[in-house]
């Protein structure tokens, strides 16, 4: 299967959704689409081998709207829409500043009372002025009115079509009554419905034009990211000249230089030079960073101080920050499961209302010999009802909440993703990485064979700058201040093992050997070559301390010269600094930890303690991660993971939300449905808690949506006309269809201040 975009014009309304939705459905090879009424963008997931990209785009166009492809890795068209959509925003704002200051004398000139001195002439005047006022109202919803016109005509109205069919019978009707005052009857003024047909335009255009407003704001948070974007870059040429370039022209290799102030323009590692770095912009990490040679630096974010040489790493269209701007389209397209209750009443809603309103208004006719209120609560009918509110509904909510999420460092993918988070009670935690930092640190050390700490320190101070391990990281700050002898003839690494090196003394001072032999690594590593304590108390000795390592949660590391083992260091690997407040938070909202390590049982078991997690699953391989969140999955638990998003794919895969933790990690990747940008604990917090906000607030917005059209329809139709005589006019009626879709968007972007 096939995954295609496409970006659509002309829709309006829930209904439309429906229809594009119902019609491709029907295309054979088509095995899914989602239409997102905020964004206008849909995503088919298709079978290429039965239907074509071609086909899609044909078969939308056919049905009135016009379709373009939007190929997967492309983010150039976000800015061309973008400039369309404030394009479209001024053009709307003309048309209702035009529609308003002809639609005010026009209700004013229909609210004049007939007086028996007016003559045939002042009376027909004010009729043909009526007309003229309404006239280019009409023509400046031209649009609208076709796209109805054409909904009708294939059998698949939206709710364009109720409004050209309200607004085409008062105008109709009103000129039929226009022309019976040329003919003589003048008392027929009162009856004229010109002053319905044009509020009803210029009402829906202020809907509208406030719906584009909420919906420019909730997707500013996509502009953001594509205002990051750098254009150009300073290339450094081989001569040592630099050159300005287009960012997409940088290749895997080149060299770019950024001065203080500038942004970096690509993804890659620092060569030279050292540098102040705000990334808030990706990770919503407020405080600036410090880099250096070996760093890695990204796409978008700004160099606060210092000047670096950057090797390119990733080309402009792998960079975190595209790829990031990809995926908050995709999430932005996307539905929760919740939408799907007003996605399948959109699909009859428009030919419902039809029915009513034709019974409503035959049954009036009947009973009241009326065609004048019998047309009103036609038109009424007609109008008031509003699909527009529900297809808002959940689409905008999503769009707000995952906005926030990327204020916060956190991306999430999709809206099935958000709506399983709200209901999460179960998180399975990784330990390195997650729980920790994935940055061991020398905590403890060991001595054995009369060597002391510091011959110990500048054995090691020359090895560390051969290998990029997390564990010589550690090593590396543990010897900064050593200025050792001792050079590197020879270096092996062994993978997951150890590294051996030849020393050579390069003072060739007295103290020690000219030439040694240096192994470090596990304790697997050091039988395999052939190094451990002969003697029987020096082997109690050495596991006696292993031992108390393990239940500090430190792990060991062994240090041999020569084939005889001197020093064993205890690597701790910190744990975060908001792990124990995210943990105890996390539980007391009723949400159970569980940890799953890959790490030895004594050492998960301290680090789990540490932070407050009862229940700890050790030495498992990745596959058993998954299989442990089955069985949790079976007993009806929602459960989410959360990792590194490399070495846990598998169990991330395997929850009901993949939660990877890391700035480094690849946002693109399959196997999480949230990325935590900032490292931060905390985020998964926020996660959790936006996600049960916006839920909510969902929730609120269908209820209004369903309760406003189950009460004011049968007010249209004239319940309240047969109990008190009371008759909703068609203004009142189109003011109260734009309030109804107003609501729901007010109630939308309020989550855009709700504390989480």
């Amino acid at each position: 299967m096939s995954t295609a975009y496409f970006s659509i014009q002309g829709i309006h309304c829930a209904s439309c959704i429906a229809n594009i939705e119902r019609s491709l459905r029907a295309v054979e090879g088509v095995e899914s689409i989602s239409v997102s009424l905020v964004s206008s963008k849909a995503e088919i997931v298709y079978d290429d081998s039965k239907v074509t990209i071609e086909i899609l785009v044909q078969k939308i166009d056919a049905l009135g709207y016009t379709a373009r492809y939007i190929p997967a890795s492309e983010i150039s068209h976000i800015k061309r829409e973008e400039h369309a959509h404030m394009e479209h925003m001024q053009k709307l704002f003309r048309n209702l500043v035009i529609s308003l200051c002809l639609t005010i004398p026009l209700v004013v000139l229909a609210m004049t009372t007939m007086h028996s001195s007016f003559s045939f002439t002042v009376v027909l005047t004010l009729a043909f002025l009526q007309l003229c006022l309404v006239f280019p109202v009409i023509v400046i919803s031209y649009n609208r009115l076709r796209s109805g016109i054409q909904g009708l005509m294939r059998m698949k109205p939206t709710m364009d079509s109720l409004i050209v069919l309200g607004v085409g019978s008062a105008f109709l009707y009103s000129v039929y009554q226009t022309g019976s005052i040329f003919l003589g009857d003048i008392g027929q003024y009162s009856h004229l419905y010109f002053e319905s047909a044009g509020s009803i335009l210029t009402l829906v255009l202020l809907g509208e034009y406030l719906e584009k407003r909420a919906k420019y704001t909730a997707s500013q948070t996509l502009s953001g990211l594509i205002a990051l974007t750098p254009t150009t870059a300073t290339k450094l040429e081989i001569n040592g000249t630099t050159k300005t370039v287009p960012v997409s022209s940088l290749d895997e290799g080149d060299i770019v230089l950024v001065q203080q102030g500038m942004s970096i323009p690509i993804d890659g590692v620092i060569q030279q030079g050292e540098g102040v770095i705000n990334e808030s912009m990706l990770t919503g990490e407020s405080m600036p960073i410090y880099k250096t040679q070996g760093d890695a630096v990204f796409s978008g974010t700004v160099l606060v101080e210092g000047i670096c040489h950057v090797q390119v790493t990733k080309v402009s269209s792998e960079t975190q920050l595209h790829k990031l701007i990809i995926a908050v389209e995709k999430a932005q397209n996307s539905k929760a499961p919740i939408a799907k209750l007003a996605d399948r009443a959109s699909e009859y809603f428009v030919p419902i209302v039809l029915i009513i309103a034709v019974l409503s208004g035959s049954a009036w006719y009947l009973f009241s010999s009326s065609s004048g209120i019998a047309l009103s609560i036609v038109i009424s009918t007609l109008i008031i009802a509003c699909p527009c509110a529900m297809g808002l509904a959940t689409p905008l909510s999503l769009i707000i909440a995952m906005g926030r999420g990327i204020r916060h460092g956190v991306v999430i993918k999709n809206g099935v993703a958000l709506q399983q988070t709200a209901g999460v009670n179960t998180i399975f935690f990784d330990k390195t990485g997650t729980i920790t930092s994935g940055i061991p640190a020398i905590a403890s050390t060991y001595i054995l064979s009369g060597e002391d700490e510091q011959h110990i320190m500048e054995y090691i101070a020359p090895v560390v700058h051969y290998s990029s391990h997390p564990i010589t990281r550690a090593l590396e700050a543990y010897t900064h201040d050593i200025n050792s002898s001792f050079s590197v003839d020879t270096f092996e690494y062994s993978v997951g093992k150890g590294v051996t090196a030849r020393l050579q003394d390069i003072h060739g001072t007295v103290l020690y050997s000219q030439v040694c032999i240096l192994r470090i690594g596990s304790e697997t590593f050091m039988r395999e070559s052939g190094v451990y304590p002969t003697s029987l108390e020096e082997q109690e000795k050495v596991e006696a301390y292993c031992n108390r390592l393990y239940q500090s949660g430190m792990s060991p590391l062994y240090i041999a010269k020569d084939n005889i083992l001197i020093a064993i260091l205890g690597l701790k690997d910190k744990v975060r600094e908001d792990a124990v407040t995210t943990i105890q938070t996390l539980i007391h909202k009723g949400i159970r930890p569980i940890m799953l390590s890959g790490d030895a049982p004594q050492v998960a078991k301290a680090i789990a303690k540490e932070v407050g997690i009862e229940c700890v699953y050790a030495g498992l391989l990745p596959e058993e991660k998954a299989s442990i969140i089955e069985e949790y999955k079976s007993q009806g638990n929602v459960c989410m993971m959360v990792g590194d998003g490399i070495n846990d794919a598998v169990a991330l895969s395997s929850a009901d939300v993949g939660v990877a933790m890391g700035k480094g990690v690849d946002i693109a990747q399959d196997a999480s449905s949230v990325v935590l940008l900032n490292e931060s604990l905390e985020s998964l917090y926020t996660t959790i808690m936006l996600s049960k906000a916006t839920i909510r607030n969902i929730e609120q917005n269908l209820f209004w949506a369903f309760f406003y059209n189950t009460v004011s329809i049968p007010i249209a139709a004239g319940a309240l006309y047969g109990i008190s005589g009371t008759l909703l006019t068609p203004m009142l009626a189109s003011a109260a269809m734009v309030l109804s879709s107003l609501s729901v968007v007010g109630n939308a972007l309020r989550l855009q201040y709700t504390k989480v």
